[in-house]
C-alpha cells in the first residue's frame, strides 16, 4: 500500500451501530433475569443482548456458550453472579463491567436510550408490561423501574404500560413494545433461513421458558421475513378474543417452510400444548420440518399448522453484525482523506454509539489495534472493520490517513525493538530483489541451480572442512577438497548437463530464467591443451578461434557429440550473494510478494532487544494483513527442533503473527509436523516456504 500523491476516491461504508452487551445471571435466578431485562429494555440494540446464566465456578452450559459466540457482543455485565462471573469473563475473555457502572464504563458503555432513536409516535408509545410485571410479561415486551418510569415521564417521553396481559402479546404480535424500539437502525447481516413462528407456552414462573425464548429472540434474525416469536402464559389465550384472527395475519409469510408454528414449553403437558394451539386455530402439522428460502414464492394459507417442541436452534445459529449503513467517498492525497458523513439513524438527543468503517483500501494492513490507530486515532479492529467510539450526532466528520506498509512495519519494529536495521545478508538480498520483477526467482529448480553454480569460498570451506573432520573422513578426501580450491579460482561455470546432475532434475528452465534476469550468463567452455585450464568465454565474446585467457594459446570450445555445449555462469554479484546465503533470502521473499503484490519483505534484520540481546531475523514481512517474521536455510536438514525452538523465540519477541520456515529445498514430511507442533506449542501460525510452493 502506498500514500498516493495524487488525489484518488475510494469509497468507505460507515456504521453506527451500539456496543451490545450480554447479561451474566446467577443460574436459575428469576430476579437476574427481570433486573437484565430491565437493563436491556433501556439500550439501543436491548432485544438482541443476550442473558447468561452462569453456574458455580464460571461455568456456562454449552447451547449458552454458543448463543454468546453467535451475538458477538462487545463485553459482558455482571447482574448477580458476584464472582462467577468474573471467572466466565475470564476464560470468555471478554471484558466484565459490574452492572451499576454499565452506562459509565467499559466497552458497552457506547450506546444510547431507545428514546434517543427515531420511531416513537406520541400517539401510539411502545408498550411494557403491565403493573403487576409477571415473568413472562417483561420478558416479552419489555420493563422499566419505577425511577426510571418517572424520570421518563417527567422528560416527556411516551412509554405506555399495559393494562391487560392481552394487551402484552398484542403489542408484542404487532412488534410494538419498547423492546422493539431498541431495534430502530439495526440491520442485522448474517445467514438466516426463513423458518416457522416460534411461539413459547410458559407455566406460572416460567423461568427456562423465559430465558429460552429471550434468547432465540435475540439471536432472531431482523430483515428477509423475520419469523414472529412470541411468549404466552399456558391456559390463557382462549380468554384473549380475536387473538387467534391477530397470530392469522402474522402467519401470512411466504411459503418457503413447515409447519406455521413451532410450540414450546418447558413443563407444560402435550394435552395443555394442544388446547393452546386450537386457541390459536392451528391445526397438527403431519409432514416433515422443513426451512429454507426460495423466490418467487406465494403466501402461506390457512388453515395454518403446528408441530411441538421441535428443535429450532439451527435456524437461528449464524454469525451476524448489527448496524445502520451509510456509504461515501472519500479523496485522499498523500495518504490523508476527510471523511463526511451524515448520520443514518437519526438521533433524537445526545447519546453514544460505535462507529464501524469499511473500505478495500483497509484490506492488506494486519489486523492490529496499533495498527489502526495508525489509520484513524483511538481506532480498532472490528473484523475487517475500523471501530471507534463516540458520541451520537447528525454528522460526522472523521480524518483518516492510509500509512505506507513500510512504515507500518518499521512502526512495528520500534514497537518491539530497542533497535533494528538490515543485517549484512539483508542488504545483499534486498540488491538482488531491486530488478523489475522477482516472480522468475520462482521458476522450479532457480535456487538449486544458482546454489550449484555458486563459487565455493571462505565460510563454504571452513563448513566442508568440519563436516569432513568430524566425519572423519580419510587425507585423500581433504586433498581432493583443497585440489577443488586450489587459490579460489575463477568463478564456477557448468554445463545444463552438469547442473541437473548436481541438483536432481532438468534445469533448463531455471537456468534460462536465470539469464532472463541477468543473474546468469551464456557462454562456451575451452580446456587449453597447453596450460590445462578450463575457462569460460561469454557468448558476446566467442570467437571462430576460440584463445585461452590464461596462456594466449590457440585452444577449441568443448563439444559434446557434434555440437558446442552451452555453460552458465552467475553474475558477479549473484555469486557473491548465494556464498553469502542470500539467495535463499531473496527467495522466500518473492514467494511472499507472489501471494501478495503489496507484501513489505525485510530479507534480514538485527535486531537489539530492550533487555540488551541481540539477534539477526531472516524475514520480517507485512503480508496479507499479518506481520510475519521467521528463518531461511538453504539445507532442510539444519531446522532441528533445537534451530526450530530459537527461531521461535526470536519471532515471538517480535510479536509476530506467523513464523515462516524456509528453504530452497524440500522440507521433509516429519520435520514439518514437528515444526507444527512445536509452532501450536508457542501459540503461532506456521509458515512453510520450500521447494514445493515454488511455481504455484
Amino acid at each position: 500500500m502506498m500514500a498516493d500523491a495524487s488525489p484518488r476516491p475510494v469509497w468507505v461504508e460507515a456504521t453506527l451501530a451500539p456496543a451490545r452487551a450480554a447479561y451474566l445471571i446467577r443460574a436459575g435466578s428469576v430476579s437476574g433475569l427481570r433486573r437484565a431485562v430491565q437493563e436491556a429494555s433501556t439500550r439501543w440494540g436491548g432485544m438482541t443482548e443476550p442473558i447468561i446464566p452462569v453456574r458455580r465456578g464460571g461455568r456456562i452450559d454449552g447451547w449458552w456458550e454458543q448463543v454468546l459466540g453467535f451475538a458477538r457482543v462487545e463485553g459482558l455485565v455482571n447482574v448477580d453472579a458476584g464472582d462467577d462471573a468474573a471467572a466466565a469473563a475470564e476464560r470468555l475473555a471478554l471484558s466484565l463491567t459490574p452492572l451499576a457502572h454499565i452506562d459509565r464504563a467499559g466497552p458497552t458503555k457506547w450506546t444510547c436510550h431507545p428514546a434517543n432513536l427515531p420511531g416513537i409516535d406520541p400517539l401510539y408509545p411502545p408498550v411494557i408490561a403491565t403493573a403487576q410485571r409477571k415473568l413472562w410479561e417483561v420478558v416479552a415486551a419489555g420493563d422499566i423501574t419505577e425511577e426510571h418510569e418517572q424520570h421518563l415521564r417527567g422528560e416527556h417521553t411516551s412509554i405506555a404500560r399495559a393494562t391487560m396481559r392481552d394487551q402484552v402479546a398484542r403489542a408484542v404480535a404487532h412488534r410494538a413494545t419498547l423492546l422493539d424500539q431498541t431495534l430502530t437502525g439495526l440491520s442485522p447481516v448474517g445467514g438466516a433461513m426463513s423458518h416457522a413462528a416460534l411461539i413459547w407456552v410458559s407455566p406460572p414462573g416460567g423461568y427456562l421458558n423465559c430465558l429460552w425464548f429471550w434468547n432465540a429472540r435475540a439471536l432472531g434474525a431482523l430483515r428477509f421475513d423475520p419469523a414472529p416469536m412470541l411468549l404466552i402464559p399456558v391456559n390463557t389465550v382462549h380468554h384473549w378474543v380475536g387473538f387467534a384472527d391477530l397470530l392469522a395475519e402474522t402467519l401470512r409469510r411466504p411459503d418457503e417452510f413447515a409447519p406455521d408454528v413451532i410450540l414450546l414449553g418447558s413443563g407444560v403437558s402435550a394435552d395443555a400444548m394442544d388446547k393452546t394451539a386450537e386457541a390459536l386455530g392451528l391445526t397438527r402439522h403431519d409432514g416433515p420440518i422443513t426451512a429454507g428460502s426460495r423466490w418467487p414464492t406465494p403466501l402461506r394459507q390457512p388453515p395454518f399448522t403446528y408441530a411441538t417442541n421441535v428443535d429450532y436452534r439451527e435456524w437461528i445459529a449464524f454469525d451476524r453484525e448489527y448496524g445502520c449503513a451509510t456509504e461515501t467517498q472519500v479523496h485522499f492525497t498523500d495518504g490523508i482523506g476527510s471523511l463526511r458523513f451524515d448520520s443514518p439513524v437519526a438521533f433524537r438527543r445526545a447519546g453514544y454509539t460505535l462507529m464501524r468503517l469499511r473500505s478495500a483500501a483497509f484490506d492488506g494492513y494486519p489486523r492490529r489495534d496499533r495498527v489502526a490507530q495508525q489509520i484513524l486515532p483511538n481506532a480498532q479492529w472490528h473484523g475487517d472493520q475500523l471501530q471507534i467510539a463516540t458520541t451520537a450526532t447528525s454528522r460526522y466528520r472523521v480524518e483518516l490517513t492510509l500509512p505506507r506498509f513500510a512504515d507500518v512495519l518499521a512502526q512495528h519494529l520500534r514497537d518491539h525493538t530497542a533497535s533494528y536495521g538490515l543485517s549484512d545478508k539483508g542488504k545483499i538480498a534486498l540488491g538482488l530483489l531491486s530488478g523489475p520483477t522477482t516472480t522468475g526467482l520462482l521458476v522450479p529448480g532457480l535456487p538449486q541451480a544458482v546454489s550449484a553454480l555458486t563459487t565455493p569460498r571462505s565460510k563454504t570451506l571452513k563448513r566442508e572442512l568440519r563436516k569432513l573432520r568430524a566425519a572423519g573422513s580419510p587425507d585423500a578426501d581433504l586433498v581432493e577438497l583443497a585440489h577443488r580450491w586450489g587459490t579460489r579460482g575463477p568463478r564456477v561455470h557448468m554445463s545444463a548437463r552438469d547442473v541437473g546432475a548436481a541438483i536432481g532434475t532438468d534445469p533448463i528452465a531455471a537456468l534460462e530464467a536465470l539469464s532472463g534476469l541477468g543473474w546468469a550468463e551464456r557462454g562456451f567452455q575451452t580446456k587449453c591443451s597447453r596450460c590445462g585450464i578450463s575457462s569460460f568465454i561469454p557468448l558476446a565474446e566467442t570467437a571462430s578461434q576460440p584463445i585461452c585467457p590464461g596462456c594466449h594459446a590457440e585452444t577449441s570450445y568443448t563439444v559434446v557429440g557434434k555440437a558446442v555445449e552451452v555453460y552458465y555462469r552467475l553474475d558477479t554479484y549473484v555469486d557473491r550473494a548465494s556464498d553469502q546465503g542470500a539467495v535463499p533470502q531473496a527467495v522466500v521473499a518473492a514467494a511472499l510478494a507472489r501471494d501478495d503484490p503489496d507484501a513489505v519483505v525485510l530479507p534480514g534484520v538485527n535486531i537489539r532487544l530492550p533487555n540488551g540481546a541481540s539477534a539477526e531475523i531472516d524475514i520480517v514481512a507485512i503480508c496479507q494483513r499479518r506481520i510475519l517474521a521467521g528463518e531461511v536455510k538453504t539445507s532442510p536438514a539444519e531446522f532441528d527442533d533445537e534451530q526450530l525452538d530459537k527461531d521461535l523465540h526470536k519471532t515471538q519477541h517480535l510479536d509476530a503473527d506467523a513464523h515462516i520456515v524456509g528453504t530452497i529445498y524440500q522440507l521433509p514430511t516429519d520435520r514439518q509436523e514437528g515444526a507444527r507442533e512445536l509452532a501450536a506449542a508457542a501459540g503461532i501460525e506456521l509458515v512453510i516456504i520450500d521447494a514445493s510452493t515454488f511455481g504455484t
